[in-house]
């Protein structure tokens, strides 16, 4: 069903409508797998469909950003999110109860963005909804936005920015309560990383990491957009092994802004204002 929503002033098409909540900076939204309803994580970073809840041995593994997940490959007959679905998928059953335990609800899984290739995703932070969408923004709409460029690597969008004049691979994440960066990065520039005093535990996937200290990149500088950039420290080195690519971190899509954010699958570019 194409329902029709306004975005600056405008008109725009779109596929689905369905709304989220944003929780500890992480969007939820429901989904049926299966043709059971549930609350799932929707994230970019992520490269498959991680199902929560582990019964038996486990048979398989799964990398995430940042530690190597077992569980069991499990079939998706049909997926369903608002009036969007695909049919005969594959996803990955292992305990994400302490995800739960961070959100304070409950969880059935974590949904990789692929899965709605070639469609675009609109995330409106403010009215709380996520826009699915074949069509193409009005070129109007484009030309109000900041926009950052990305590629495809292993089914995660890896944005190439430039930092004091220097490229740096980022991971585009919706998955993400805060933006990170590698602690050699920050080594590497530390005149213009400043720590803020803010530390807090980092909670994965696959477990919760040590205490992460958060650091300020002074100048504010992403290629030729101003952002307000600070950054926790997180180690990629077991990422950047598995994609055979440097990634120095990751941004966190409901930190780059608090209005709109535009996920565009096809022209492979980011939105934001």
């Amino acid at each position: 069903m194409l329902s029709v929503f306004c975005l600056f002033g405008k008109a725009v098409c779109a596929d689905a409508s369905i709304p989220f909540e944003l929780i500890n900076g992480l969007i939820l939204i429901e989904a049926e797998v299966n043709g059971n309803l549930g609350n799932y994580i929707l994230d970019s970073g992520s490269n498959g469909i991680l199902l929560n809840g582990l019964s038996g041995d486990s048979d398989v593994s799964y990398q995430t950003l940042s530690s190597t997940l077992n569980g069991r490959e499990k079939k998706i007959n049909l997926f369903k999110v608002g009036d969007f679905e695909v049919s005969e998928l594959f996803g990955f059953s292992t305990d994400l109860s302490n995800l739960e335990t961070y959100l304070n609800k409950s969880l059935d899984g974590i949904l990789g963005c692929s899965i709605f290739t070639p469609n675009s995703l609109l995330f409106d932070f403010e009215n709380s909804r996520l826009i699915i969408s074949e069509k193409d923004l009005p070129q109007e709409v484009v030309n109000s936005y900041s926009s950052i460029s990305f590629k495809i690597v292993e089914d995660l969008p890896i944005a190439e920015l430039n930092i004091l004049g220097e490229k740096h691979s980022f991971i585009l994440d919706s998955g993400a309560s805060s933006h990170f960066i590698d602690p050699n990065e920050i080594h590497s520039f530390e005149t213009y990383f400043i720590p803020t005093g803010i530390e807090k535990n980092i909670v994965t996937a696959g477990g919760t990491d040590k205490v992460s200290r958060e650091f300020e990149l002074q100048g504010n500088l992403l290629g030729n957009t101003e952002v307000s950039f600070q950054a926790f420290e997180k180690d990629f080195a077991l990422i950047s092994t598995a994609l055979g690519t440097k990634i120095s971190g990751l941004l966190s899509l409901s930190k780059i802004s608090k209005s709109t954010v535009f996920f565009d699958l096809k022209s492979k570019k980011l939105f934001f204002n």
